[in-house]
């Protein structure tokens, strides 16, 4: 059996579609079905997609957080240090 891998490319080239499907209509032929990830193409294209989508979404998303909750200590630590100047200077 070859494995599922530039010739995938070949296969789906288009993009976000894959020839006009969301989900590809081959995507769990193999039989026994835990095959299908290594070597259908389909499958090995669609979870790639997957992936992909799934980090377009995750890392900013995680960006911005950690962003904000830098952001909000950085205050917290200048609104303090400001509260122990005022309380040193009565």
């Amino acid at each position: 059996m070859q494995q599922a891998n530039a010739s995938a490319l070949a296969a789906y080239n288009t993009f976000p579609s894959m020839n006009g499907n969301v989900v590809p209509p081959e995507i769990m032929m193999l039989e026994p079905w835990y095959l299908n990830p290594l070597y259908n193409m389909a499958t090995v294209q669609f979870d790639h997609r997957a992936i992909a989508w799934l980090l377009a979404f995750a890392v900013p998303a995680v960006g911005a957080a950690v962003w904000r909750s830098s952001r909000t200590r950085c205050v917290r630590r200048h609104a303090r240090a400001g509260a122990l100047r005022d309380s040193l200077d009565r």
